[in-house]
């Protein structure tokens, strides 16, 4: 059972943020390719201590970061965080574009807070509307009915 205090941290959650980072993955993968952190820190535009940071679960890297990293690692961005491939979340779709939910918000000239946070948290409208799925589903380059699904499955998913 969540507490108040799981409940405001979730609606407080920066932006910008990657729920489930897989922190050791970035580093096994990054090892197993033979690079550095100075290495991957260029890479990706950051010093050797951001990286070791994201390694060490200190910070999450932003989602336009995470993709980043994926393409240095020559990886799909879902390797990086707990993301169902087969049925992503919102959350998953728009990670995956590097897009934090205000960014996704701006590019589909939609509301952030009334609207794209609470779908990407799974507290949105069942009912979401066609327009408004539209234009998510052009900004995340997928289909109307994948970001239906992905928007019931967020809400699905959401914890209790």
């Amino acid at each position: 059972m969540r507490g108040p205090v799981a409940e405001l941290f979730e609606v407080l959650m920066p932006p910008r943020s990657v729920r489930g980072f897989r922190s050791a993955e970035l580093k096994r993968l990054r090892e197993e390719r033979g690079l550095s952190l100075a290495e991957l820190g260029d890479a990706v535009g950051v010093q050797r201590s951001q990286v070791w940071h994201w390694e060490d679960g200190r910070t999450v890297p932003s989602p336009g970061r995470l993709v980043e990293l994926a393409v240095a690692l020559d990886i799909d961005p879902y390797a990086l965080f707990d993301a169902d491939e087969a049925e992503p979340s919102l959350h998953d779709l728009r990670v995956r574009r590097g897009l934090s939910a205000k960014d996704l918000a701006a590019e589909a000239d939609l509301p952030y807070e009334g609207l794209v946070h609470r779908l990407d948290l799974g507290r949105g409208r069942a009912d979401v509307p066609d327009d408004v799925v539209a234009k998510l589903a052009a900004v995340l380059k997928v289909t109307a009915e994948q970001v239906r699904e992905a928007c019931q499955r967020s809400r699905e998913r959401r914890p209790v």
